[in-house]
Formats: C-alpha cells, structure tokens, sequence
C-alpha cells in the first residue's frame, strides 16, 4: 500500500466520525513509549495522515515507539482483544495489511479506534500510532 491509497482510505475516517464521539480508554500496546514524529520518517507519515484527520474530525492520535520485534499483528491482536470486548468490531474499509504502513480501525456506534504500526524494517525501530475520537 503507498501513501495515496492509504490517505484515500483515511478519507472515510469523517463519514464514521462526523455524528459525534464516545470516549473509550485502552491502555497502550505493553512496552509502547510515547514517540515524536520526529524520530523517525515513516513514523512521521504515518502519524501526520492519521493528525490530518484528527484536525477534521475531532480524533485524537499518539504516537508510540514499540518494543524491538513487536509486529503489527502483535499490536492488532492486543487492540481486537481489548476493543471487542467493549463490543467494537473490525471495519473493514479501514484495514490495510502487508506492506510498510499496516492499520485497523474499529468501529462501536459512534466511536472510532484506529491503530498503525510501521514495523522496524530500516534500523530506525517500530512505531505505532493510535487515534480515537
């Protein structure tokens, strides 16, 4: 997936978003650290499109630095575990597996989860960046 397709997907982001919020309090992925775009550049694009909305739309993102080996699936199996339990389901419109830039969202009324994960292919570490509304 390239950076248009995945800003083309996050454009659906509003249309989910746009009735209203609920908030929803998950603590982060076991490990995560709190990250600044800065250190790293595919952490950067993947937190700046997922801010882009947050600025539209009221949701709110972090980013994460990830412990060493942690994979997307890793992240996306401690996310679907906690959220399903607080009876959100996976919306497929907003998953995106199998190249650099991995994400999911979820989707519980008018609430919003969505999570990324860049994994650490070029030395520079694993970063995820997690938005609500």
């Amino acid at each position: 997936m390239n950076r248009r397709t995945f800003m083309h997907l996050m454009g659906i982001v509003p249309v989910l978003a746009a009735c209203g919020s609920a908030t929803v309090t998950i603590a982060p992925y076991p490990g995560a650290v709190p990250a600044k775009p800065g250190d790293a550049a595919l952490a950067a694009e993947l937190f700046s499109t997922i801010e882009e909305v947050g600025n539209a739309t009221g949701v709110t993102a972090t980013l994460y630095k990830i412990p060493s080996g942690t994979t997307y699936m890793d992240v996306k199996a401690y996310y679907d575990a906690a959220l399903s339990a607080q009876g959100f389901t996976i919306q497929d419109m907003l998953v995106s597996e199998g190249d650099t830039i991995n994400y999911c969202g979820w989707r519980s009324g008018i609430s919003l989860y969505l999570v990324g994960v860049v994994e650490d292919n070029n030395g520079d570490g694993a970063f995820m960046a997690v938005a609500t509304n």
